[in-house]
């Protein structure tokens, strides 16, 4: 006969559902720059409340050997191979209401380029680099958007706005970091030098623009590009030294002199008795005023029962024999090259040989790492610079405002490109939405590209199109050899 064994009861905190977990948001541990000073010590107080403190460059290389290293002419032109295409980048904005981008590629787009010139150029020489922009208010300004549903270009008024008149860049050598002491994180400037006003000795963050080249453990300084090469640089500057002087040694050749022994009077003193100077120093004051263009003459009496004559100055090439320096430089201005990771077919001193296929491998691995450096100061300034400029002109409840930088892959920005424009050729729109059909803005295009516009009324419209055709269809029969060259002046 079966036993009944009693029900049982699970306790009601086990069948209670499972909860959310909160994460630990205390901040425990301090890295970077927090890890070197003193928590007593402070120079300024954000709004918030938030301390900040300075933050010293804990670095056995310093400021004025990386200015040193950046001037070496192998280091200049890897760097200027870094910046080149960093500093040529396209960039668009992007806004979820597109009056914010339109503004800002009207008002910022001109500070842009200098901004990334202040920002990633000396941030790779020094490691970090810091800009203050100067805001200031422009009145009646109207912006110029794209084309309206009518295909009239559309326009906004504004009183006034805020935009940057001129950015200050901090210079390494009388600058130091600010840190907030509580979370480690960039904190302002501190100039060390006199300023004439208390208060303008510290800049806060929330003033500033800062960008950092190759963020180690949190810091706040980076790593300089150059920092890798100075081993290197050192020895080349040596290698250089030493071929300077062999240079000058070869190019003054020996000289040999033939004396005899004795003295020779060179004149008499005030009693009329001859002065005498031994033939040996007499010879060595002779070859060392032998240079070029010197004249000299010597005695043409030769030695009794000789030919020979008894003085007499002749002068041997030393020769140059093989050259030591040449392979030991290029060895190291390889090894600087490797140091700032820029490959040799990539600057101005490309080799000679080499194919194809090996050269588009290592650019396409430095447009890789050179696409790295542009994100992060895409970063930088969504992070920085354009939340400010959202808040001064549209307040804070405006959505934010992007930057987009272009990809450094030309090739694949060229492919879909041309699938693009093949879809559209086909009268394909872009994309479909619930407010309508995306097209392409050719007005907008052209204006942004600096291309020339004007507005034709309806009436003249297709006079206007087929005068476009006709001079298009002169110029194809011109390219290809055949039509009427007096038809097509007159046209």
């Amino acid at each position: 006969m079966p036993i009944k064994l009693p029900k049982f009861k699970l306790p009601s905190f086990l069948s209670l559902p499972s909860r959310a977990r909160q994460p630990e948001t205390i901040i425990k541990p301090r890295t970077g720059d927090a890890r070197w000073v003193p928590a007593m010590t402070t120079f300024g107080r954000g709004k918030s409340g938030t301390t900040v403190q300075q933050a010293n460059r804990i670095d056995d290389v310093s400021i004025r050997d990386l200015d040193r290293a950046r001037l070496y002419p192998t280091v200049k032109d890897s760097l200027n191979t870094l910046l080149i295409p960093l500093l040529r980048a396209e960039f668009t904005f992007k806004c979820d209401r597109q009056e914010i981008a339109d503004l800002a590629s009207q008002e910022l787009r001109p500070q842009i380029r200098g901004m990334q010139r202040n920002l990633i150029k000396p941030g790779k020489n020094f490691g970090w680099s810091v800009i203050w922009p100067r805001w200031e208010p422009k009145f009646d300004v109207t912006l110029t958007s794209g084309q309206t549903a009518s295909g009239e270009k559309g326009q906004r008024y504004y009183p006034f706005i805020w935009r940057i008149e001129d950015f200050y860049s901090f210079s390494p050598h009388d600058t130091r970091l600010m840190i907030d002491t509580r979370t480690g994180r960039f904190g302002g400037v501190r100039q060390n030098i006199t300023p004439r006003f208390p208060n303008t000795q510290v800049i806060l963050a929330r003033e500033c623009v800062h960008y950092v080249n190759d963020q180690e453990f949190d810091g706040n300084y980076g790593v300089a590009v150059p920092k890798a090469a100075i081993p290197f640089i050192e020895a080349a500057e040596s290698v250089w030294d030493s071929m300077v002087l062999a240079s000058a040694k070869f190019s003054d050749p020996t000289k040999t002199i033939y004396y005899p022994m004795g003295t020779t009077p060179i004149g008499v003193d005030g009693n009329g008795k001859p002065i005498k100077i031994n033939n040996s120093e007499l010879a060595m004051q002779i070859a060392s005023a032998a240079e070029g263009g010197s004249t000299q003459c010597f005695p043409s009496d030769p030695w009794p029962n000789s030919s020979t004559r008894r003085w007499e100055l002749q002068f041997q090439d030393p020769g140059t024999g093989t050259d030591p320096f040449t392979p030991r430089l290029n060895l190291l201005n390889t090894m600087i090259r490797i140091a700032i990771a820029v490959p040799q077919v990539a600057t101005s001193d490309m080799p000679d040989s080499g194919t194809y296929n090996l050269g588009s491998a290592v650019i396409d691995l430095l447009l890789d790492n050179l696409q790295a450096d542009l994100d992060q100061f895409e970063n930088v300034l969504n992070k920085q610079l354009l939340p400010l400029f959202v808040l001064y002109n549209f307040g804070s409840e405006a959505p934010p405002l992007y930057i987009r930088f272009q990809p450094l892959d030309f090739d694949t920005a060229r492919m879909c490109l041309q699938a693009l424009m093949t879809s559209l050729s086909q009268g394909e729109p872009i994309a479909e939405t619930e407010e309508g059909t995306v097209v392409l803005d050719k007005a907008k295009i052209a204006e942004d590209a600096g291309l020339a516009t004007k507005l034709v009324p309806k009436s003249q419209a297709q006079t206007v199109a087929d005068a476009v055709a006709d001079r298009l269809r002169s110029s194809l029969e011109s390219q290809q050899g055949g039509g009427n060259p007096k038809e097509q002046e007159d046209k």
